[in-house]
């Protein structure tokens, strides 16, 4: 068993609620109180702000409260919106040559084109971007790879000239 150390007090420790006295006014009634009660200096000034406040700013969003009947919009057809495409802006040529040569949707649709047929809208797109891709080559002096294979500038046509025969005795 655990050993208890000396104490001087007696009894419980503390008091529990029921044994304490009520407290009993000596006439009963309650007791007269003067002065304002703590806290009136700020509830002052908190209702005269809120008094000028609400007088001075009222809501602008705040409309009508009248029901809006919502069956004549319930016929009406839905109009579908066409989202004006923005045309991008480049600082040079080549910027948006690059930007045609990297452009994905026009390497699936040039692929799909030599699986099968396109829909107008491909065929459309695919015309467009083909034929400013030209446009694109001609104002920097770029050369299509067509026209570099049926060019004379080929080293090699030179070597085909000479003759075997010419260097044997």
């Amino acid at each position: 068993m655990a050993r208890q150390k000396k104490s001087r007090k007696i009894g419980k420790i503390g008091v529990s609620k029921d044994e304490r006295p009520a407290k009993v006014t000596s006439s009963g009634k309650p007791k007269n109180r003067s002065g304002k009660k703590p806290g009136s200096r700020q509830m002052l000034n908190m209702t005269s702000n809120q008094a000028n406040n609400h007088t001075t700013k009222k809501d602008p969003r705040v409309g009508s409260k009248a029901s809006v009947n919502l069956d004549k919009y319930k016929d009406a057809p839905f109009k579908k919106t066409k989202t004006k495409q923005v045309e991008k802006r480049y600082f040079s040529p080549q910027d948006e040559l690059d930007a045609i040569e990297n452009d994905h949707k026009l390497d699936v649709l040039l692929e799909k084109q030599q699986q099968s047929t396109l829909t107008s809208s491909e065929q459309t797109y695919l015309d467009t971007k083909l034929a400013r891709h030209a446009q694109l080559c001609e104002m920097l002096g770029i050369a299509s790879e067509e026209e570099n294979e049926t060019s004379d500038t080929d080293p090699f046509s030179s070597l085909d000239a000479i003759s075997i025969d010419e260097f044997k005795n």
